[in-house]
C-alpha cells in the first residue's frame, strides 16, 4: 500500500469560541469536547466561560481540502 495524500485526524481539530459575555477566547481539540451534531445545524460543542460562567458554543474550524 502506497500513501499517496496525507488527510488528518477530525479529533485534533483545533476548534474556537469566544464567550458572548466578557469575550474570552477559547481553542480546544475536538476530543477535548462533546460534540453534539444535527443534520440541519451541523456540529457545535457547549462550554461554560472559565470568567464569567456564561455558556457558550464551540464551532468547528472551515475544513480545508
Amino acid at each position: 500500500m502506497k500513501l499517496t495524500k496525507k488527510g488528518f485526524d477530525p479529533r485534533y481539530e483545533i476548534w474556537k469560541a469566544t464567550c458572548p459575555t466578557c469575550h474570552s477566547e477559547y481553542e480546544a481539540e475536538r476530543r477535548e469536547l462533546k460534540v453534539e451534531d444535527y443534520q440541519r445545524d451541523g456540529s457545535f460543542a457547549h462550554a461554560r466561560c472559565q470568567v464569567c460562567g456564561e455558556d457558550f458554543v464551540f464551532y468547528p474550524p472551515e475544513r480545508r481540502n
